[in-house]
């Protein structure tokens, strides 16, 4: 399997959960604005990617924030300023990129107006962002949120990477929609995860919160503790009828890239994608995708009332690896 087939799946599975998020900005009715913030964005290229696909929604009805390292997103905005991306932006999205404050320094943001509003890239280091009170600029607290985590908090101690949830999930009132999609490896103590860790730590690569979130079943533990899929508080205690209403206010799920391959990708795209990309390593490529995971979840602010419930409605619908794995001991039962 080369790089090419793993950034294909990852891509895939994110872009779905993703799509479902901006879908409901037509099928909501009332709904005007979303947001996502990516979190060591690096060089991803998915602001570019909605632009093209989602042409017909408003242009002030996306922001995008984008937050890394200073030095990363100096080289970012390099190439982001180059000719042939700008032509390219221009030609296949629409996008007329036009640069502010682009000085390149720590702790600072640039804004990219014109065709491009609502477009943030944010240097800074999410290690001393969380430590601080300080907001982003341009962050709309009261916006229905998507945090994207894709293969970023795995490099950061434990401590920091829960500081880093706890200051994005803290930002935005509990009455506001909010959703979450991280993407890391997990199973490091088979044969397979045991060589995978020894190769990239050979190669200077520490994946520091591996060991506290090592599961799928950890990985859906942490975004509990932050809030993600916990029952309205109102209804955690039961009524005087003794009876508890089903009206949890969210949701988590978790499937790792191998589940996703067999149970998310139909007949056709598959045959495409193995046109173009031939896997005569098979073997190694359900063992490689075994130990990368997708996980998400979500809080609906429903307490706000009105359709803020709605917002991530199309993720109910999508089935994650153990409850499909819960159902079917049930039915065995």
């Amino acid at each position: 399997m080369t790089s090419a087939a793993g950034t294909w799946a990852r891509t895939t599975a994110i872009d779905l959960l993703v799509d479902k998020f901006i879908a409901s900005l037509v099928t909501t009715p009332g709904s005007s604005r979303r947001q996502i913030i990516s979190l060591g964005a690096g060089s991803d290229t998915r602001f570019f990617r909605l632009k093209q696909k989602y042409s017909d929604i408003p242009k002030d009805d996306l922001l995008y924030h984008e937050i890394d390292f200073p030095t990363n997103t100096a080289t970012k905005i390099r190439q982001l300023e180059s000719s042939s991306f700008v032509n390219l932006a221009q030609e296949l999205c629409g996008v007329d990129l036009l640069f502010q404050n682009a000085d390149l320094s720590s702790d600072c943001t640039t804004a990219i107006s014109a065709g491009a509003p609502g477009y943030f890239i944010h240097s800074r280091d999410l290690r001393e962002l969380a430590k601080s009170s300080k907001a982003l600029p341009w962050v709309e607290t009261n916006v229905p949120t998507l945090l994207i985590s894709e293969c970023c908090l795995i490099y950061l101690s434990p401590t920091d990477a829960d500081a880093v949830l706890k200051y994005f999930t803290e930002m935005f009132q509990s009455t506001t929609p909010l959703g979450i999609v991280i993407y890391e490896p997990i199973r490091p103590h088979d044969a397979f995860g045991r060589t995978m860790v020894a190769n990239l730590t050979a190669r200077g690569i520490h994946l520091q919160t591996l060991e506290a979130n090592a599961t799928l079943e950890m990985q859906k533990q942490r975004l509990k503790r932050f809030g993600f899929g916990a029952p309205k508080r109102e209804d955690r205690d039961h009524g005087e009828d003794g009876v508890r209403a089903n009206t949890d206010e969210g949701g988590v799920g978790a499937i790792d890239l191998d589940y996703m391959w067999s149970s998310w990708v139909d007949y056709k795209e598959k045959d495409r994608v193995t046109e173009l990309e031939w896997m005569d390593e098979v073997e190694e490529w359900v063992l490689l995708m075994k130990h990368y995971c997708v996980v998400w979840g979500w809080r609906d602010g429903s307490e706000k009332g009105g359709d803020s419930g709605l917002v991530f409605e199309g993720w109910k619908g999508v089935q994650s690896q153990q409850d499909e794995a819960e159902e079917k001991s049930i039915q065995r039962a």
